[in-house]
């Protein structure tokens, strides 16, 4: 069983060890935002991006990574302001992430 605490790191509940985390700086954004991850095992990562409806309305990584602290940046193009929720595939598990876009 994972906790995961409000900036989004995900915790193991029996040893408190960090199994993943994931953030977004700057959260509001506008127009580009740095979507950062870390893992504690490599592996294939999906990094997607949904509206508040579920559907899917980016893919911004699809592929495999190594062990330790990633950063990527998300411009996003043809959607209006609002919330959106990053969601992150990889083999610990799966971690969601709340974007604001303002224009």
């Amino acid at each position: 069983m994972c906790i995961r605490d409000r900036s989004g790191t995900v915790y193991s509940a029996g040893s408190g060890r960090v199994v993943a985390s994931l953030s977004a700086t700057p959260n509001p954004f506008n127009p580009v935002t740095q979507i950062e991850f870390g893992l504690t095992v490599a592996g294939h990562v999906r990094l997607e991006v949904y509206d508040t409806r579920g559907r899917r309305v980016a893919t911004i990584l699809n592929e495999m990574r190594r062990a330790g602290d990633h950063a990527v940046t998300w411009q996003p193009v043809g959607l209006s302001s609002g919330v959106y929720y990053a969601r992150m595939v990889h083999p610990d598990g799966v971690q969601t992430q709340r974007l604001l876009l303002l224009k």
